[in-house]
Formats: C-alpha cells, structure tokens, sequence
C-alpha cells in the first residue's frame, strides 16, 4: 500500500501496515466488551461429537480480574515423585477453578445440551472467551527500501475472537520510559510468600498481574482499532506485557 500526495509517494507506516492486514482478514468485524457474546464449540460425548453454545454478557473489568487473580501460580518445593532434582520447584495454577468459577459468577448460559453442563466444558468456553494471539505485521514489497528513521511507536495486531468469529484489533503503542520499564520489570519478579500446603511450610505465590498491565497500557497507548468503545482489560494486558517484553529486550538484549 502506497500513499501518494501532490505526487509525492510516501512509504507505508507501520501503523497503514497494519489497518491493512486487519482490513483484509476481517473486514465489518470489531470487537465489543459490552455486547453479548455466544462461543460455539465442539463437545465429545459417547463417541460423537456435537454442537454446543455458551452465551456471556459484558466483558466487566471487575469480573476479568477476579479471573485473572484466581489464576495465579503458586511456587512449592517438588515432591520426591515429581523430580530427582534436590531442589526442583513446582508450579501449581488454579486455572481450571477460576474459569469455572467465572461461568458459574457471570450467569453464563449454554445451548445444545440435553442436561448438565459439564464443568470441563464450562472451562473450554471461557478460554475461547478470553484466548488470544499475537499476528505478525505484513513484510514491504521487495521493491521497498527500508526507511532511515522512523517513529518510535510500535504496532501490535491481536487476534482472538468475538462472538464466534475471528477478530483482528490493533493498538499502537509509544516508547516505555526508563521508569516504565523498571516498573515492569520489578512487576514480573514479584513473588508473595503465603501459607503452604502442608504444616510448616511457606510457598511462595506469584500474584496476577493484569491490573497492573491494563494501567501500563493507559500510559503508553497511542491509539487502538477494531473495537467498539473501551479496549477490554485482558486485551490491554496482552498488549501492554507484549510490548513491555520487547521494550525491555531492546534494552537489555535479554
């Protein structure tokens, strides 16, 4: 894509680089935290497959970071059956439980099922709901000559899905400042020291970071596309953690 203005042609930004990929895989489509939201899947039962839905509301920010907190790990000393290792660390999740927690909470309902709805189901759903995936930006043409400078934003195209269809959004995203990154830096290392499993014992929790994320991605966000209204917090935090990481990797080289 080429710009041309007073015949003068301009070389393609990022930021027009990336409008275009996401007007060509998904055009009309944009992404609606507020709106309803139907997930359609496959589920085995007795050898057969067979077509279910799951129906959320709005997207609320309180609700996706009770998830999210739910979600945090924990750090223990492996059992002597887990590891030969001497001193092997395990690291437990309660994914599972926060997901179905979340359906239970949100009054998310189904469709297609005869009865019940199986937990693991349930916990299928809400990852559609809430998975997403990082898209490379478009390669210029071969006849396009990299430019000298250029600005120092940086452009991320996500994908995930909304209402049962395949969404591309973007958000372009200003340098981190030395402070921001010290912060995330600091953020990522945090480890809490909490009541072990056993009598005795002391474990160390990794928190949830996605609060913390989302207000990152209010500082240093440019501008976003393909979303109706507000940006939802899981996506703010995918952005944010993406862009930190390769901030930081610019840096540092690690």
């Amino acid at each position: 894509m080429k710009t041309a203005i007073q015949g003068e042609v301009i070389q393609p930004t990022a930021l027009q680089r990336a409008a275009a990929l996401i007007e060509e895989k998904a055009k009309d489509v944009l992404y609606d935290a507020d709106s309803r939201q139907r997930v359609a899947f496959q589920t085995e039962r007795s050898s057969r497959m067979y077509n279910v839905a799951h129906i959320f509301g709005p997207l609320l920010d309180e609700n996706v970071l009770e998830y999210e907190r739910s979600r945090s790990q924990r750090l223990s000393e492996a059992g002597a059956n887990e590891s030969d290792e001497e001193d092997a660390t395990a690291v437990t999740s309660t994914g599972f439980l926060a997901a179905l927690n979340y359906w239970n909470k949100t009054g998310a309902t189904a469709e297609g099922y005869a009865g019940k709805v199986s937990d693991r189901d349930k916990a299928f759903a809400v990852g559609l709901l809430f998975g997403v995936e990082f898209e490379s930006l478009r390669i210029a043409n071969a006849e396009e000559l990299c430019p000298e400078e250029g600005d120092e934003q940086s452009t991320y195209v996500l994908r995930c899905l909304f209402d049962g269809r395949e969404v591309y959004t973007q958000a372009v995203m200003k340098a981190a400042t030395a402070n921001q990154i010290e912060n995330f830096e600091s953020l990522m290392s945090r480890t809490l020291l909490v009541k072990g499993t056993r009598y005795g014992q002391r474990d160390q929790r990794i928190p949830a970071k996605a609060k913390q994320l989302a207000e990152m991605f209010d500082q240093m966000v440019a501008s976003t596309q393909g979303y109706v209204g507000r940006v939802p917090l899981h996506h703010k935090a995918a952005f944010a953690l993406r862009h930190l990481r390769a901030e930081q990797k610019s840096i540092t080289g690690n």
